[in-house]
């Protein structure tokens, strides 16, 4: 059954979407086409090596969805490696980028202009990604449809969207700062066990 039927015959219109059906996701996509319109965020897996026979590639998703006005935001990679070169002796360096989860946004949705509450939501679904740049853009910018909260409510929101944290966070923090971001992503790397055979993002970069 098409996407677009099932939210029809339920009357239900996704604000965020998660595809991950074993390769046909672009199936999922063409078949969906005025619900990933009505939607503000797809979380979508794709696929960068032929892992199932005959199917689409993240090239052919990405040109799917910019074709459409969908804005890529990032990557959760996976890397599989060769079982024969393991060594628990070694670091997490290396492996083949074989598949991802896409975080994309509707940046056609959003330029026709959203109500406050579709705003909101989108605010609200881009901090649970940990999008937080984009995010408080949203809820800052002078002319946009948040621009209509009073004072208090944004810096509630503000506040919520940038909850203190942890003490032990805050150390790790300020130590970090002392490392470029090539330094403390390789200081990741060096921290992946040499044997294990993926190598998984733990949040989207």
């Amino acid at each position: 059954m098409p996407l677009d039927q099932a939210c029809r015959d339920e009357d239900v219109w996704p604000d965020c979407l998660k595809l991950d059906v074993e390769g046909a996701e672009l199936q999922v996509l063409e078949g969906g086409e005025r619900a990933a319109a009505k939607a503000l965020v797809l979380d979508v897996e794709v696929e960068f090596a032929p892992l199932r026979a005959g199917q689409p590639l993240f090239a052919d998703v990405d040109a799917h969805l910019r074709g459409r006005g969908w804005s890529l935001l990032g990557v959760r990679r996976v890397h599989w490696r060769r079982s024969a070169g393991l060594d628990p002796r070694g670091t997490g360096y290396g492996g083949q980028l074989t598949q991802a989860d896409a975080l994309y946004y509707n940046a056609a949705l959003v330029r026709a202009g959203l109500s406050q509450v579709m705003a909101l939501k989108l605010v609200l679904i881009l901090a649970a990604y940990r999008q937080l740049d984009l995010a408080l853009e949203h809820v800052r910018a002078p002319r946009g449809p948040l621009s209509g909260l009073e004072g208090a409510e944004r810096r509630e929101l503000e506040r919520l969207l940038l909850e203190r944290p942890s003490a032990v966070t805050r150390l790790l923090k300020r130590v970090s700062r002392r490392l470029d971001s090539a330094r403390r992503r390789a200081l990741v790397d060096v921290l992946q066990p040499g044997d294990a055979q993926t190598w998984q993002d733990s949040h989207f970069f």
